[in-house]
């Protein structure tokens, strides 16, 4: 169901498509970036040039048919902290002195959290990735709205999907029936080593998404898109309606940034949008 998307020589991935939402994942191809960041970045904190990732910005934007859109992120901690965002969300860069690029007529800060929600269209919300899963919600029923998770281990072991619908259904009732989830490219269990503690923690939470390592005694390889699965069913999503994109971000350095094949801050980040059009 996932394919890479060609506009011009900037490539995306999209899964399951929607009558009036527009959504993307972005890769690496596509932006103007020297190395290290080459060439798409997205990322708002690293040393690329400011001038280079909103260009970068632009071209993305354009791709998804969002280019007049306000684009929402938030200041990612790997925590359970969700955001409705609203035509008069206030920007909160300031309270940050980390965030290299933004534009806030366009890009605004929505401050500490690792999922953003809304039913406004005309709004994009969004989060930053290079290992951990992207992952979009669409709401379709009869109040629709959409949003966007950044999906670490510690914020998949909390129940961060859980939690962001749970956080919806109080506003905005609705079917979990009525929801889709679209797990985008990400670390996969071919790459994400981790270490027993670590392998225990995961294992208790969602039981077979972990496997010995064969080739490092003490080390395991976890399947964080099989958490995605469980948590999604948990809350009463079929089945069908939940889709995780097989595509490994670590294995791909072609298409993709990794903080875990690069072992450094020194990268770019890709970023998954999505918007009510």
């Amino acid at each position: 169901m996932f394919s890479f998307k060609n506009v011009g020589e900037l490539l995306f991935v999209q899964g399951k498509s929607f009558e009036n939402v527009s959504y993307g994942f972005s890769s690496r191809i596509g932006g103007i970036s020297a190395p290290p960041w080459n060439t798409l970045n997205l990322a708002m904190k690293t040393d690329d040039s400011s001038s280079n990732i909103g260009e970068n910005w632009s071209r993305y934007m354009a791709a998804l048919n969002l280019e007049a859109v306000p684009v929402f992120f938030g200041k990612q901690t790997h925590g359970t902290k969700i955001r409705q965002i609203t035509s008069t969300t206030k920007d909160r860069s300031h309270e940050f002195d980390c965030l290299k690029f933004y534009d806030n007529d366009r890009f605004i800060c929505a401050g500490e959290c690792d999922a953003l929600w809304t039913d406004e269209p005309g709004i994009a919300v969004s989060v930053f990735t290079a290992d951990c899963l992207p992952i979009i919600v669409v709401g379709s029923g009869s109040h629709p709205f959409v949003a966007a998770i950044h999906g670490g281990w510690r914020g998949l072991v909390s129940k961060i999907i859980h939690r962001t619908l749970s956080t919806i259904a109080s506003t905005i009732p609705f079917s979990p029936e009525d929801v889709t989830l679209i797990v985008g490219p990400h670390i996969r269990n071919c790459c994400f080593e981790v270490s027993s503690d670590v392998a225990e923690t995961l294992d208790q939470n969602c039981s077979g998404s972990i496997k010995p390592n064969k080739d490092y005694v003490g080390k395991y390889l976890a399947d964080l898109g099989m958490m995605v699965g469980d948590d999604g069913a948990d809350f009463g999503i079929p089945a069908g309606q939940i889709y995780i994109c097989e595509l490994c971000t670590c294995c791909n350095e072609e298409h993709f940034y990794s903080y875990r094949r690069t072992r450094t801050a020194d990268r770019g980040s890709m970023s998954s949008v999505i918007s009510i059009v």
